[in-house]
């Protein structure tokens, strides 16, 4: 099953994992969601992954726009 992954930059350092869930989840089923943290402290980098399952009119959509339906920008790894 192809995947599509997101790069998901600029976030605030105070967001968590459920809060972003919450926020991709309108976009689909979420496979696996990483929230890279900084080792030091152990606080957000300020990006994250997020992955769903790949359907063809949802990856057709990003690609045409670059954009999820929300507005949110699209990065593909």
């Amino acid at each position: 099953m192809q995947q599509n992954k997101l790069y998901v930059g600029n976030l605030p350092y105070t967001v968590d994992d459920a809060q972003l869930r919450d926020l991709f989840a309108k976009y689909g089923e979420i496979d696996e969601l990483a929230l890279i943290m900084d080792r030091d402290t152990g606080r957000p980098k300020g990006f994250a992954f997020v992955t769903f399952p790949a359907s063809r009119p949802q990856k057709r959509r990003w690609r045409k726009t670059g954009r999820m339906s929300g507005g949110a920008s699209s990065g593909s790894t």
